[in-house]
């Protein structure tokens, strides 16, 4: 791939697309960043976006990352995703992580590879599975070690007051109830004001499902860190229930969600109302 003919179209700002902007900027790859009303996308609006932050001229070679405006073109266009149904690697496993991964999809086409880029592929495709050990050639201290000084970094922290959170999570974690689903205990996080929980769970090695309230007020329940097939059953149960408006997730990546329709959503605040902090 020649650098002068293609740009990469990078979505909201994480690690991982830090990662990936950093390998372009590199390599002397061109990039732009999708925008929604005048500024970059977050995860909520990266598909919809709404404008790019450079021209791109009608002969160079357009690759959206984890994003897409109405200049995308099915067919011509490339994409590097893992997070919907026909994504490159929507339905890749732990054991290929780095092929599943968004910064792995974009090494393969600019031919780069690192150690560092191996962990963020890791961290971000597959967290959960590559902590029990699951992804070939990532240590889980070392991977745990870099997340936390990358998200430290984006979160303008210091790294050891992100570990000492997580290791305070993973302590609640002890004390809160279960829940049985599938012949599977998972760890009810739900309402729980602790950070880090999700984190957490995967130093820990157990499933969890968490709350948080979103912009519009409705609730968002996550479940992190479960089999493939009980993520599954979770989302097939979620979409038969009548108190759900809309859900997502990747069984292949252990995570699902489920965001409640706003009359469930204020029933269950109020229910709640000592540990609604969400």
């Amino acid at each position: 791939m020649n650098p002068r003919s293609v740009v990469f179209v990078l979505g909201s700002a994480d690690p991982e697309m830090r990662a990936i902007r950093w390998v372009l900027g590199k390599t002397g790859y061109r990039y732009a960043y999708a925008n929604r009303f005048g500024r970059r996308c977050n995860s909520s609006n990266a598909y919809n976006a709404d404008e790019l932050t450079k021209h791109i001229k009608d002969e160079q070679q357009i690759v959206w990352v984890e994003c897409r405006s109405p200049k995308f073109v099915e067919g011509r266009d490339i994409i590097v995703d893992h997070h919907h149904v026909g994504d490159p690697g929507y339905d890749a496993p732990p054991d290929q992580f780095w092929e599943g991964s968004s910064v792995g999809q974009v090494g393969m086409l600019i031919d780069r590879c690192s150690p560092e880029l191996l962990l963020t592929a890791a961290s971000d495709h597959c967290l959960s599975a590559a902590m029990r050990g699951e992804c070939k050639g990532i240590n889980p201290d070392e991977l745990m070690n870099w997340r936390i000084t990358a998200r430290a970094s984006m979160g303008d922290m210091q790294p050891w007051l992100l570990k000492r959170m997580i290791s305070r999570a993973v302590d609640r974690i002890e004390s809160l109830p279960r829940i049985q689903f599938g012949g599977v205990q998972i760890v009810d996080g739900t309402f729980d004001a602790t950070p880090e929980l999700r984190d957490a769970a995967a130093v820990a090695g157990v499933p969890i499902l968490t709350t948080r309230k979103g912009p519009a007020g409705n609730v968002k329940v996550g479940l992190y860190g479960a089999r493939p097939d009980l993520v599954t059953a979770w989302m097939d149960a979620m979409k038969e229930s009548d108190f759900v408006q809309q859900t997502y997730g990747n069984p292949f990546r252990e995570y699902a969600g489920a965001i409640l329709t706003i009359e469930a959503s204020n029933r269950l605040v109020v229910a709640n109302r000592p540990n609604q902090k969400i």
